[in-house]
């Protein structure tokens, strides 16, 4: 299966952009830009995903079906080069909106930041170190960027207690994964979710092998560093002091990203990546617990 070419792919996300400030900068939405490995310039030809990052005055409904409508004609336009699959890891999985086998699929996820939710305790209700992800990637293409003078603040008792809770949510989560898909004919969508929970559950723990480094993420050098980690997937790799057997999982999963189109119909990989997923979310979980239990004492 051949690579969706580097332009078609900014075609799609430039006329995203700007059919949604067109349509709806006079409804309430403020700036528009977007975040993470395609902002950066790093992300997988073979497994491509798109963060969208979309400020809004307040999260209203026409706000949101307006891009419904933008995104169902940028579908009818480039369905014919790729099939687009909405992505919103790990709160939702969702059906692409095409399964043309012969076509690259290509991963977008649409995140709404309310300006009202600015200055919450927790702004926008993500964690601190979320929100820097965000800031210190994101590109704009139009309006105001709302992330720029975001007040940054967490520790390391914050971070190892957020990935904590997540962890679990997505340790039992994962159970359900296997039961949403039809072994037949869905073995790419099995490939697909299995793959998301082994690449966040192995993300989530560059955090913690950082507190166990001794890093301090109060500071901003400390949590840059973890970025770095996180965003390279051969240095992520290397920076985890884990046994072997659990490294070996985190190798399969890495390596199946880059190699997604070639694997998501292998039926058998698709089962492997989903006990290892399974088994790095619990043992990270369980060495998570072990590093908050630290903490306290």
């Amino acid at each position: 299966m051949k690579e969706i070419k580097d332009y078609n792919i900014d075609n799609f996300v430039s006329d995203f952009c700007s059919s949604v400030w067109k349509d709806l900068k006079n409804r309430g939405v403020i700036g528009i830009g977007v975040t993470g490995s395609y902002a950066r310039g790093s992300y997988s030809r073979s497994r491509p995903d798109i963060n969208f990052a979309v400020f809004v005055e307040e999260t209203k409904t026409e706000i949101l079906l307006g891009i419904m409508k933008v995104l169902s004609r940028l579908d009818k336009k480039y369905s014919r080069i790729f099939n687009l699959h909405p992505e919103f890891h790990p709160e939702r999985f969702t059906f692409p909106w095409q399964r043309d086998s012969s076509k690259p699929d290509l991963f977008f996820k649409v995140a709404i930041f309310p300006l009202a939710d600015k200055n919450l305790p927790m702004p926008f209700g993500r964690p601190g170190f979320v929100i820097e992800g965000h800031r210190i990637s994101i590109k704009m293409f139009y309006g105001k960027n709302i992330l720029e003078d975001v007040k940054i603040s967490t520790n390391n008792r914050e971070v190892i207690s957020g990935c904590s809770y997540v962890l679990q949510q997505w340790a039992k989560a994962i159970q359900l994964t296997p039961l949403s898909y039809s072994s037949n004919r869905d073995t790419d969508l099995f490939f697909n979710e299995s793959l998301s929970w082994g690449k966040i559950a192995i993300q989530q723990y560059a955090w913690i092998e950082g507190v166990k480094r001794g890093l301090n993420f109060s500071k901003h050098k400390d949590r840059l560093f973890i970025f770095d980690k996180i965003h390279n997937k051969e240095k992520l790799r290397g920076f985890f002091h884990i046994p072997s057997r659990e490294q070996k999982m985190v190798n399969l999963i890495l390596d199946a990203r880059k190699k997604y189109s070639l694997l998501k119909n292998n039926r058998v990989m698709a089962v492997k990546i989903y006990k290892n997923a399974v088994h790095l979310l619990n043992f990270f979980l369980s060495e998570t617990k072990i590093a908050l239990q630290n903490l306290k004492a």
